[in-house]
């Protein structure tokens, strides 16, 4: 039912054989060197509550097949820009991952995903009291923020080093989220364009997002820096 590989030196591509082991509800694939795509076939895996294979050299689409997975719970994708800069990661469209009724955490950081965030954007999760944690940075997420989104309570939504154009009213009622920093400020989601925070938001109240006084600079939500160029 487990099988964890995480943190060798494994190389080569992901075996399609992966989705003849039918039972398995844990699949650790984290911090290798695979390369290649993700294999269609860990669709077959539908006892998968956990999925694992971030941090590798993985590049492609997210499969179709992969969307629909329903007691998944944890699902790592994210890319190991530090140590693999040369891989661009996972690409394409965001798609709306809105098949796993059961997922509470998401990690698809640093890699190349495009364009919006769908409307229906983890719409599937049944629970959304629950607290769940989405981290979308450093992509190339673009548009605003779905305003669906807001029917979740107490969400952890990562989004730093995207190109996100706004953030709508509604969200920034969730006082829940962001570890009940919305409370405090909408801020802790993104900082607003003409200010910037090292972090590109406001973790907590000592640390505010401020006002970037460099002409025409910090234009995006969640500037880290004020300058030339950001």
């Amino acid at each position: 039912e487990s099988l964890f590989l995480s943190n060798n030196g494994l190389s080569g591509t992901i075996s399609s054989e992966f989705g003849l082991l039918k039972p398995l509800k844990n699949l650790y694939l984290l911090g290798n060197q695979l390369t290649g795509s993700i294999p269609s076939e860990l669709g077959f895996l539908a006892q998968l509550e956990h999925l694992s294979l971030g941090r590798n050299r993985l590049e492609g689409l997210i499969p179709r097949q992969i969307t629909s997975l329903p007691l998944l719970e944890f699902l790592s994708l994210e890319n190991d820009e530090s140590s693999f800069a040369s891989s661009s990661g996972l690409s394409g469209p965001l798609p709306p991952l809105d098949g796993f009724p059961r997922l509470r955490e998401l990690y698809l950081q640093h890699n190349a995903f495009t364009g919006a965030m769908p409307d229906h954007f983890l719409q599937g999760i049944y629970d959304k009291s629950a607290k769940i944690t989405v981290d979308l940075s450093f992509n190339d997420i673009d548009g605003t923020i779905p305003a669906e989104l807001s029917s979740f309570d107490d969400l952890n939504l990562l989004l730093v080093g995207n190109e996100i154009s706004g953030i709508p009213s509604d969200i920034c009622t969730k006082y829940g989220w962001m570890n009940g920093e919305v409370a405090n400020s909408c801020d802790s989601i993104l900082c607003p364009p003409g200010t910037f925070n090292v972090d590109g938001r406001q973790v907590d109240a000592s640390s505010p997002c401020e006002t970037c006084t460099y002409p025409g600079s910090a234009r995006k939500y969640g500037s880290t820096s004020c300058g030339p160029g950001s």
